[in-house]
């Protein structure tokens, strides 16, 4: 019912559930369950050359960067990175750090096209702070679904194209 491992523990008392859960994932293998992805790397090349990319993420900076180099997505692709450690940052499932992406970026919520996976802790919260949304996967809320991540490159220049006509 939570769908998030740091909101159990938090449920069941632990002040400290964020940190925590960083520990968890920091520990965990799942950087074994990561391939290269050479085709997301040159389709978020392509898109770094017409958009601002940044990187809003519920896992610590250590596990991200691995993740990414994992993916061979070099990390400085992106002009802006957040993570769960970054200080002051909050969750993205209470919204706080959409708040906090929006405060240090200078950009009005309605400019952000945010791009996640989960309804819940995404579309949901970026939608309440007045960012337009797409979501990876099963039909939501959000403003657009796609079924896989390499279809975020046409998907973004038919919105730019639409936008400026």
């Amino acid at each position: 019912e939570l769908h998030s491992g740091t909101e159990i523990l938090r449920e069941t008392g632990y002040p400290n559930a964020g940190e925590i859960m960083d520990k968890c994932l920091a520990n965990a293998d799942v950087l074994d369950l990561i391939d290269e992805d050479k085709e997301l790397q040159k389709i978020l090349e392509r898109l770094k050359d017409k958009f601002m990319l940044y990187l809003l993420t519920s896992s610590p900076k250590e596990l991200s960067i691995k993740k990414l180099e994992k993916m061979g997505i070099n990390p400085e692709i992106f002009n802006y990175m957040f993570f769960s450690d970054t200080p002051n940052i909050g969750s993205k499932g209470s919204g706080e750090a959409f708040n906090y992406v929006i405060r240090e970026m200078g950009i009005e919520p309605s400019q952000h096209l945010y791009v996640g996976d989960r309804e819940r802790t995404d579309v949901i919260p970026a939608k309440e702070k007045g960012m337009e949304t797409i979501r990876i996967g099963e039909e939501s809320s959000a403003s657009i679904t796609i079924k896989n991540i390499k279809d975020i490159e046409e998907v973004l220049l038919w919105v730019k194209k639409s936008v400026l006509e």
